[in-house]
This record gives structure tokens, C-alpha cells and sequence, in this order.
């Protein structure tokens, strides 16, 4: 038990200072969802942070990206990040991500949890590059 807690401690800082480097040098500021309608391109996170199993880490996920937001944030031609919560439902994941598509995403991080990450993938509705951060199973 206590040398998985490690693993997934291990692999959430891991992930966490990937996607800080890597989204610090395409984003510009973190934004609230696009109204229905509106399409602006931006890089859209589906973080599971209505899940009872997984929203500390989203959480954590969440915290890292806006992290390399803020570090970044002198460039005005980024994209900006936009932060779509999800639930523990693969559905909802799915309704998610195609709302991000109508609103303008060009880049998808997420989901993080391995149901929704093997619906997303079955449904075909993936069109974007997706970097999915699958968490085992809780």
C-alpha cells in the first residue's frame, strides 16, 4: 500500500512539472468556458474536479497549470487555458470534451481517470491532439 501512495505521488509531481514546462510555453492566461456559441481557440483541461475518487488530484493538475500560466503570462499570442470540470461519469467526459470542440479548443489535456480516458477513446470523438493523464483506477 504505501509503496503505490509513493507511485502515485512520484507520477503526479512528474506530471505536474511536465505540463508546467509544456503549457507555460503555449498558453496565456487561465479563462472561464466559452458561452455557447462563442469559439475562441484555446487549450482546453477536462480535469475531473466534481469526483469524489479523483478531484485532489485534478486539483493538483489544475494548480500545475495555472502555475505555468502565471510564469508565462508576458506573451500575448498564447493560447489561453480554459479549465472544463468533469465528474466521475465517462458520459459527462464525452459531453465535456465536445463542448471544448464547439468553444474553439486546439489542444485537449485530459481526462485523468482511465474509464472516461477508454470511452473518450471508443466514441471516436477525438479530432484534437489529446494528452490524456490517465490515474489508475481508484
Amino acid at each position: 500500500m504505501q509503496r503505490s501512495w509513493i507511485l502515485v505521488r512520484v507520477w503526479r509531481w512528474f506530471a505536474c512539472a511536465l505540463l508546467y514546462g509544456a503549457v507555460g510555453m503555449m498558453c496565456a492566461h487561465a479563462q472561464a468556458p466559452a458561452t455557447e456559441g462563442e469559439e475562441k481557440p484555446h487549450i482546453a483541461a477536462l480535469l475531473p474536479l466534481q469526483s469524489t475518487a479523483f478531484g485532489r488530484f485534478a486539483e493538483a493538475v489544475r494548480r500545475g497549470l495555472e502555475a505555468a500560466v502565471a510564469v508565462d503570462s508576458e506573451h500575448p499570442d498564447r493560447l489561453p487555458l480554459i479549465v472544463y470540470p468533469t465528474s466521475d461519469d465517462p458520459e459527462d467526459t464525452i459531453d465535456t470534451y465536445d463542448r471544448a470542440l464547439r468553444a474553439g479548443a486546439r489542444l485537449v489535456i485530459g481526462p485523468l481517470h482511465r474509464s472516461a480516458v477508454q470511452a473518450l477513446a471508443i466514441s471516436n470523438a477525438v479530432t484534437l491532439p489529446t494528452l490524456a493523464l490517465p490515474i489508475p483506477d481508484a
